[in-house]
């Protein structure tokens, strides 16, 4: 199941809101476990924070953040 499909089915989000996001990097830090990402999604602004670890693959937590 896709996100949009996963979103739909729980009706959390307005039809209008169903689209593949194009996340762009606004800022980024390192912390004591990782690298900390701040990311928007160019279509419709949404905003995410992504933390990883220092390995490029290794993620350890994603969140939507509100505005």
């Amino acid at each position: 199941m896709t996100t949009a499909q996963h979103s739909h089915a729980a009706g959390s989000r307005k039809e209008a809101d169903l689209h593949e996001h194009s996340w762009q990097i606004e800022s980024s830090h390192p912390t004591s476990t990782g690298i900390v990402e701040y990311l928007q999604c160019r279509r419709c602004r949404r905003r995410i924070m992504r933390q990883r670890g220092f390995a490029e693959d290794q993620m350890l937590l994603s969140k939507e953040l509100q505005a």
